[in-house]
């Protein structure tokens, strides 16, 4: 999986509009090949933000920009931003999902019928994790981790 991200930067007074434009990008994109994803992240006190697309391959990624409804959403959005659009390919590394609504309702619905669920699953033996130093998390709500001496 691979992540396509653009920092952008905007007057504060913006928020709406940067969001209102970002909204009209998701179903854009939608249509995408390879399409996973999309997350505005965005500090509207300083006018800031990242802009994040998920694709299945790194060719999904940067094919997805030359699509004319792609590009007039974000002519769209760079009326109002100070800074040209850079966009970035990283390769996504680590991902997690938390599980959905619907899922947990499932679960829940079965678990009321008797189907237990583990809260964890445990590794298989294979898996080694020698390579890991103990470590210790102290301070206020875990704040510091330490090695372990």
């Amino acid at each position: 999986m691979h992540a396509r991200v653009m920092k952008i930067r905007f007057p504060p007074k913006m928020k709406a509009e940067v969001a209102s434009v970002a909204r009209g990008l998701a179903p854009v994109l939608k249509q995408q090949r390879g399409f996973k994803g999309l997350q505005v992240l965005t500090d509207p006190s300083v006018g800031e933000g990242i802009m994040v697309t998920l694709w299945e391959t790194e060719a999904d990624a940067e094919a997805s920009e030359i699509h004319s409804s792609y590009i007039a959403q974000m002519s769209m959005m760079s009326r109002f931003l100070s800074e040209p659009l850079v966009p970035r390919t990283y390769e996504v590394s680590v991902r997690t999902r938390v599980p959905s609504r619907s899922l947990l309702r499932a679960q829940a619905s079965l678990r009321h019928r008797g189907v237990e669920f583990p809260e964890r699953l445990p590794l298989p033996s294979s898996v080694s994790l020698s390579f890991m130093k103990p470590f210790s998390v102290s301070g206020s709500g875990g704040s510091r981790i330490t090695p372990a001496r």
